[in-house]
C-alpha cells in the first residue's frame, strides 16, 4: 500500500514539474529533476528529523560501536539543525499526501 501511494505521488509530482510526456529528449534530465524535487521536499519535511532518528536507531541494531558512535554523531549534527516546534506545526499540512507517507514511514521503520 505504501509502495502503491509512493508511486501515485512521485507521478502527481512528475505530471507539475516533469517534462510532457511525448519528450524523451529530455527525460533524463527530467528524472533527475523529478529525483530533486522530491528530496527536498522529504528533507525540508517537518517529520524529516523523527524518520531520520528512527532509521538511525534501525541502523545502530547489531552495529560495531565504531558505527554506533559514527550514527550517534550524525543524530547530534541534526539536532543542531532542528528548527523550532512553531516551525513544525505551522508546516504539517501543507502536502497532507508527504505527510501521510512520512507518518506511515516512519511506523514501518519503527516496527
Amino acid at each position: 500500500m505504501l509502495l502503491q501511494w509512493w508511486r501515485s505521488y512521485i507521478s502527481s509530482i512528475s505530471r507539475e514539474g516533469g517534462a510532457g510526456v511525448g519528450d524523451h529528449s529530455n527525460s533524463n534530465n527530467s528524472e533527475e529533476e523529478v529525483s530533486c524535487a522530491i528530496r527536498a521536499k522529504i528533507a525540508s519535511h517537518p517529520l524529516y528529523p523523527k524518520l531520520l532518528e528512527a532509521y538511525i536507531d534501525c541502523q545502530k541494531v547489531g552495529a560495531p560501536p565504531e558505527m554506533a558512535y559514527l550514527l550517534d554523531e550524525i543524530r547530534l549534527a541534526n539536532d543542531v539543525s532542528k528548527g523550532s516546534n512553531d516551525t513544525v506545526a505551522s508546516c504539517l499540512g501543507a502536502d497532507p499526501e508527504l505527510d501521510e507517507f512520512m507518518v506511515s514511514f516512519s511506523k514501518i521503520i519503527l516496527i
